[in-house]
Order: C-alpha cells, then structure tokens, then sequence
C-alpha cells in the first residue's frame, strides 16, 4: 500500500494517506471539514458524507462517528495545513483553486496503481484493506465494524470474515484458563 501512497499525484496524496489509515467513505472525507477535526484529541468526526455533488447526512446512522487519527493521517494533516492553499470553504481537501475536491478519485489512484506496477482496483478497496489489515492484527470485529460505520457485526462479517484472525492459540489459551476449575467427577462402581 505504501508503494502506491508514494506514487499518488502529491497534491492528492494527503486524501489518499487519509482514505488508507481511516477507512472512511471518499464520500464522508470529501465532504470533512477542519471543524469536523480535532488535533488535540486526534479525532475526526464524521457527519456527512458527499454524494452527486451534494452534502448530506452519512450513509446510515451508525455512519456518523469518531475516528482516531493515526500518525500518517496526522502528518498528512499538517501538511495540508502548511500548503498555502487559500480554501474558500472550510473543506479539509481542496483542489489548488480552494474548492472543495469533486475529481473522481479512481483515474488518480489508476495512474499511481499502473506506476507501482500493480493491477487494476477501486481506490474505494483502501477501505477494506484498512478493515483487513486491523482485523488481520487482531482488532475486535466490533470496533472495527464502529470504526467502518456498519450498521450491523453481519455486514462485517459477510465482507470480511475471511480476515477475522482468530488468533486460534490465544483463544484456546483463553479458553483454558476460563475453565481451568475443573469439576470433580465421580467414579462409577
């Protein structure tokens, strides 16, 4: 993944960093804005999301939530602050003229993808290797279903169960000790 992040247009790269480590929407990060981000905390807070050039409320309910900033979204942050980039609008990602970015995301990842030497994806597949990779490391199931915004564990489950490490050893390690109190069983004579 870091490969193809390298070669993203850098004018763009911020947006991709923050597609990859956050796993939100293209939609919801379209549509963020600085007031929706907090440094401090390291939290963004999605609310809505942007669809056929419109904003509106998110996909579902349980879309609208807190994400944790990571280190290279962070990094990908202060760089935007530091561009100079006047924005006309309180938008996160903006194109060079200060608007808010309607380019349709795939050509960019296309040519970064083709440059990496890798085939063809949507650039709406770094959200699920955001998912995977968490739950490959081990993440619950249901906090990363909380920080995808899937309304139900099902949808988890159905998209990316074969991801689900069930770390198989530490399970049984666990399940022994949960039961370790054995009960006496008595002989029969």
């Amino acid at each position: 993944m870091e490969e193809v992040l390298a070669n993203i247009d850098i004018y763009y790269q911020p947006l991709f960093i923050s597609l990859a480590y956050t796993g939100a929407r293209p939609n919801e990060l379209l549509a963020l804005r600085w007031s929706d981000i907090s440094i401090r905390r390291k939290e963004i807070n999605i609310a809505k999301g942007l669809v056929r050039g419109h904003e509106g409320l998110p996909k579902t309910a349980s879309s609208e939530r807190i994400l944790p900033i990571l280190p290279p979204v962070e990094q990908a942050l202060g760089v935007l602050k530091t561009r100079g980039v006047f924005a006309m609008t309180d938008h996160v990602f903006v194109d060079k003229k200060g608007l808010p970015i309607r380019k349709h995301l795939d050509r960019i990842w296309a040519r970064a993808l083709k440059k990496a030497g890798l085939s063809h994806r949507p650039s709406y597949q770094l959200r699920h290797t955001y998912a995977s990779l968490l739950l490959l490391k081990g993440m619950s199931p249901g906090y990363v279903a909380k920080l995808l915004g899937h309304s139900t564990l099902e949808t988890m489950y159905r998209h990316y169960a074969r991801w689900i490490d069930d770390a198989s050893r530490e399970n049984e390690l666990r399940l022994r000790k949960a039961f370790q109190a054995t009960p006496q069983i008595s002989q029969v004579s």
